[in-house]
């Protein structure tokens, strides 16, 4: 596998590659600047550098500089053409119709998708290397062989292997004029036999590893971040002081977290770069929306799914008239006024009124659910290759954005549908799945880079580093379990097969890693994390770090002690923290910040209340954590006058939502922010919309008997019936066996309720009104002066009830338990300051008693409740004492006293989104606040 240095002619030893490749080049034309040269190089960036060098030494002239890969191309292109080379994409697919025609051993998951792109991988290698034989391999080696043979027949004809390639170029090397293989360093076995050909027909300036160089220092920090952001900082300080970005350049072991780090910090730091790119086509909003819409069902079209995908803004649709659907509109009405799940649910969207404001949203939504059902269906009815191409492209060209910063994305993934058409003939018979597969793959074939090549810093893989001509190289990520990359043997193509053992491509790597450090002319640095992002063991030195480690510390350095052998060594710097390397700057890295953030967290340390961000940032935490009553922890008395709800007549239930959780009711009530309802999510009913279905229930057949009819327990089921079909269809997406259950619990309960309003009725009550309603369109509202002036109310009594003797009831329906309310009484009418309805709607009652005494009472209409009820006579003590705690509830919110507490049922959900347990850690923090006595005592049980 690597080659000895032995073989290398030419190869001198000396410390300066590329000095010895200009020499080699003047000798190779011999005294005529004008000879035909070819260098062939590891890397386009290696070969970057040698002709930038060369230029600068007189020897580009007529000089070639290649990659192995493009010597290889150049060379074998007569012989190959007009086939082209394979593309992964269409080797899975050859692949996949083999497993599909004859399986053999693999018959049990021929069908997913993960065999097919294993078996290609395998047949990829197979294709790099002449071919094996089946002799004495394993079972499934066995039929890996077979189906690589058989794939590459059926796709010989169009395309070529890499193994063909090589075997055209190895016949065409005779034609190679003067040549200089310079630093090999090719990690591909099939790469490395073919430039071993070459260099036994040319000169190789070569280095040994050794002779490379090492590291001149190390640092190491907490985890790969800080690491990373050390790096950076070093960078920054580098081009401060005169290096070009260009001449630097960063490398890494492992592409994660490294790559993405890297981009991160260098943006944040406002330095260029030019590497991979760390965000493919598959980690695009455009690559995700089209495959989410291939896998979606035409006949359903979840509407969380379309939704989903509306909302990531690659998927546009507009009306023949240009008005655009908006998400968020879509999802408003199909939570909250239309409920839809999926399929026929959509059809319910015609019933939007053409006056309604909703209806534009409706229209356009119907429209593009029925033209993706039909497009998809298109997709999936494809029977030819060139069908489904052109199916997948037009989706692409209907639905998704392509201008701005889409375009690349839109591009790139026109060209992943176009290429399905070369697919035919050799692909499976297509299918919505195979389709689906085939997409898949070429969204994930491409590789993307960012930035100019030899513009900024560089980064890259370790491989990438060999060879480079750099001021400054860093490699990063030198912990064990990073470098050396540990490979387990691939089961379809083991050792035996291939071989190439670990021990081999250990050696590439280690070679590879020599000539990336050695790549730095005036600084070497190498770097580590003690710890992970995610967790775990504490990370030691790489084993190909101890040499480097043992030279700066002079002394010998253990693995399991190097921590103590490298203590105050010159040349290794330890980053304790991000914290510690912004307030205590490591010598060698550079004392400036580079990033914004981080002169942000230098500014706030010098004087915290200079810096209004990191300031602000310092008051919220020790308010919420000292239990300061502040703006941080619901006090917005600075702002009180904008706070106007009280102006306007209010339900009682919405003061009681003050109480319950000051806080909630201001993000709720005073800011208007609720999170939506999910029909998704709704696979039964909920006890909020069991509770309106029986209000509605009785609400009807109440209304009906104050009409004047009879009233019978068969036209109450009749009427239960008819509002239990109409809640099942608002509601698709409960289950129908646990509905049918449901219902029959509902019926069961109204037809008990029945039984004992007949024996109320028989005591003299009979119902006057129902849904009686006070305070809003246009009704008046119920007032009660308080300390700070008249607060009106707003309402609905579920049922009025005036007995033979002039009294009057007031009643609200309550489909729960009587546990909550069993503290009721007259002389505790609002349950320690936490009830007001009652109250409330007795003094409405009052408006209509003509003087005669008015009762308010709780009704639990359920055998869960026993139909018990709970209330008293509205007196004057009562109404004292709702006028005492409506005036607490009047001055604490005229004042801005909103503190944090989780609430109650109601606002379970706003709850959750905001953080549960961070409310109740705040508002046990705020416990002592003398400000929020009374409030702390009404939750303790105490009330005013």
């Amino acid at each position: 596998m690597v080659r000895p240095m032995e073989r290398s002619r030419g190869a001198d030893g000396g410390a300066d590659p590329y000095g010895r490749l200009a020499a080699a080049v003047r000798e190779a034309k011999g005294g005529d600047p004008l000879r035909s040269v070819t260098v062939v190089t590891s890397s386009f960036a290696v070969s970057r550098d040698a002709l930038r060098y060369l230029a600068r030494h007189g020897g580009v002239a007529n000089t070639s500089v290649l990659t192995t890969s493009q010597l290889v191309e150049q060379l074998a292109r007569p012989r190959m053409f007009p086939r082209a080379a394979l593309p992964f994409p269409i080797l899975v697919g050859s692949v996949r119709r083999v497993l599909t025609e004859r399986p053999g051993r693999f018959e049990e998951v021929a069908d997913q998708p993960i065999t097919a792109r294993a078996v290609a991988n395998a047949s990829r290698w197979l294709g790099s290397h002449p071919p094996r034989t089946a002799e004495g391999s394993a079972p499934v080696v066995t039929e890996v062989l077979r189906i690589h043979d058989d794939a590459s027949a059926r796709h010989a004809a169009g395309y070529f292997r890499p193994h063909e390639q090589f075997e055209a170029a190895r016949a065409r090397l005779d034609t190679l004029g003067s040549t200089i293989v310079f630093l090999p360093c090719e990690l591909d076995p099939a790469t490395a036999d073919f430039l071993d050909e070459v260099r036994a027909r040319s000169v190789t300036v070569d280095q040994d590893p050794a002779d490379a160089g090492s590291g001149t220092m190390v640092l190491h920090a907490s985890d790969a971040d800080d690491e990373v952001r050390s790096v950076v900082r070093l960078a920054r300080d580098r081009i401060a002081t005169g290096v070009p970005g260009h001449r630097i350049g960063v490398f890494y072991g492992s592409e994660s977290p490294y790559l993405e780090a890297l981009h991160r910090h260098f943006a944040a730091a406002g330095i260029t770069v030019n590497g991979p790119d760390a965000r493919g086509l598959a980690d695009g909003a455009a690559a995700r929306s089209l495959l989410r819409l291939l896998r979606m069902d035409p006949d359903a079209i979840a509407r969380r799914e379309l939704l989903a995908i509306l909302a990531e803004r690659a998927v546009r649709w507009t009306s023949v008239d240009g008005v655009r659907l908006s998400a968020r509109q879509a999802e408003i009405l199909t939570r909250t006024h239309i409920a839809v799940v999926g399929g026929p649910d959509w059809a319910r969207l015609r019933t939007v009124e053409p006056d309604d404001h909703r209806h534009e949203t409706a229209v356009l939504l119907l429209d593009l659910v029925e033209s993706l059902r039909a497009d998809l269906t298109t997709v999936a009815a494809a029977r030819t290759w060139g069908a489904a191409s052109a199916a997948v492209a037009d989706l692409i060209v209907k639905y998704f954005v392509a201008e701005g910063r889409a375009a690349p994305d839109h591009a790139a993934l026109l060209f992943v549908a176009q290429d399905l058409e070369n697919l035919v003939g050799v692909g499976p018979e297509p299918s919505i799945g195979t389709v689906l597969e085939a997409v898949e793959i070429g969204v994930e074939a491409g590789a993307r880079r960012v930035g100019e090549p030899g513009v900024g810093v560089t980064i890259g893989p370790i491989a990438e580093g060999s060879g480079r001509d750099l001021d400054i190289s860093v490699v990063v990520g030198m912990a064990e379990g990073i470098v050396p990359a540990v490979r387990r043997e691939d089961p379809l193509l083991p050792d035996s097969v291939t071989g190439v053992s670990q021990a081999d491509l250990l050696e590439l790597q280690r070679r590879s890693l020599a000539f990336a450090i050695g790549a730095g002319r005036r600084e070497r640095i190498l770097t580590f994390p003690r710890g992970s992002l995610r967790g775990g063991a504490e990370k030691v030195p790489s084993r190909w770090l101890l040499g480097t480690l043992e030279r700066l510390a002079d002394r010998k350095v253990s693995e399991s002690r190097w921590r103590e052998d490298t203590e105050n060594s010159e040349g290794i710097v330890v980053v304790e923290s991000f914290d510690a390397g912004m307030h205590n700057p490591k010598r060698g890295v550079g004392a400036e910040p580079a990033t914004e953030a981080e002169w942000l967290v230098r500014a706030g340390a010098a004087a915290r209340g200079e810096c209004p961000i990191i300031a602000g940032a310092t008051e919220l935490r020790a308010d919420r954590r000292f239990g300061r009553f502040t703006r941080f922890t619901g006090n917005v008395a600075s702002a009180a006058e904008l706070i106007t709800l009280l102006s306007q007549p209010i339900a009682p239930t919405r003061l009681e939502e003050w109480v319950a959780s000051p806080y909630l009711f201001f993000i709720q009530r005073v800011l208007g922010v609720s999170p939506l309802d999910d029909p998704d999510e709704d696979t039964r009913i909920d006890p909020l919309s069991r509770g309106n279905l029986v209000h509605k229930i009785l609400e009807d057949y109440v209304a009906e008997v104050i009409d004047g009819a009879p009233g019978s327990l068969e036209r109450l089921l009749e009427i239960a019936d008819q509002q239990l079909a109409a809640a099942a269809e608002d509601a698709p997406g409960w289950l129908p066996q646990v509905w049918e259950h449901d219902a029959r619990i509902i019926r069961a309960g109204v037809a008990g309720w029945h039984a004992h309003d007949a024996v109320e009725r028989g005591q003299g009550w009979s119902p006057i009104g129902v849904e009686a309603a006070f305070g809003a369109d246009g009704e008046a509202a119920v007032s009660l002066g308080l300390d700070l002036g008249s607060m009106g109310f707003l309402g609905k009594v579920d049922r009025i009830d005036r007995h033979t003797d002039g009294r009057v009831r007031v009643t609200d329906y309550k489909t729960g338990i009587t546990k909550d309310f069993k503290g009721l009484i007259e002389s505790q009418p609002t349950a320690q300051t936490t009830k007001f309805q009652l109250p409330v709607y007795g003094l409405f009652g009052q408006t209509l008693a003509d003087g005669s005494q008015v009762l308010a009472r709780y009704w639990f209409v359920t055998e869960k409740g026993g139909f018990d009820s709970v209330g008293y006579p509205i007196t004057d003590l009562v109404i004292d004492t709702l006028r005492r705690d409506l005036s607490f509830c009047q001055k604490s919110i005229g004042s801005g006293a909103f503190p944090p507490r989780s609430g109650s049922y109601s606002v379970a959900a706003l709850a959750e989104l905001l953080g549960k347990s961070e409310l109740e850690n705040t508002w046990r923090a705020l416990r002592a606040e003398p400000a929020l006595r009374e409030l702390v005592a009404i939750h303790e049980g105490d009330g005013l």
